[in-house]
């Protein structure tokens, strides 16, 4: 069965569910998450992504990022995803952000942020070649001297959580 994806406006007003691939080619509006998973140490969980990722392989993206299912709220989406990338069963995540950005070319996103801290088992899925964590300001000076390695999408949230300039529009 295919996944269908949440179709929305540009105001997050659901319209319909979609195919992803259908999504992904056309200027559709879609819902997405991503998580900030920090460490007790304060520390950011970031992945490097597949070589085998469709967009931006071999990149550094947020801990988890992902699309929401039609039919699935945005906190549900942000706890099934940390659960199918990196293996971590949270119960408490924070909303911090509500935002929408074109991520790329047909590639339109709106998209909530949340947090949380974990200290447990790690296990990421196959999507994710590597796990590091950062220190805050170690991922301030990578944004300003080395951006392509990271997702456009994920320099731009960096650059909102430290107050730069960037490109999300705010809810």
């Amino acid at each position: 069965m295919t996944e269908l994806v949440a179709v929305v406006d540009e105001n997050d007003n659901l319209i319909k569910g979609e195919e992803r691939k259908i999504v992904h080619s056309s200027t559709l509006w879609h819902r997405g998450i991503h998580v900030f998973v920090f460490n007790s140490k304060g520390e950011l969980i970031v992945q490097l992504r597949s070589p085998e990722k469709d967009k931006y392989p071999n990149t550094y993206d947020c801990s988890v990022s992902g699309q929401v299912s039609f039919g699935e709220d945005y906190e549900k989406a942000a706890l099934r995803e940390l659960e199918e990338e990196l293996g971590i069963e949270a119960t408490k995540i924070k909303l911090v952000l509500h935002f929408k950005m074109p991520y790329g070319p047909k590639d339109y996103h709106v998209c909530k942020l949340f947090e949380c801290i974990y200290d447990g088992k790690i296990k990421p899925n196959k999507e994710i070649t590597e796990i590091k964590f950062f220190k805050i300001n170690e991922l301030k000076k990578l944004i300003d001297e080395k951006p392509e390695i990271f997702t456009p999408w994920f320099v731009e949230i960096l650059k909102w959580y430290f107050r730069m300039e960037n490109k999300l529009k705010i809810f």
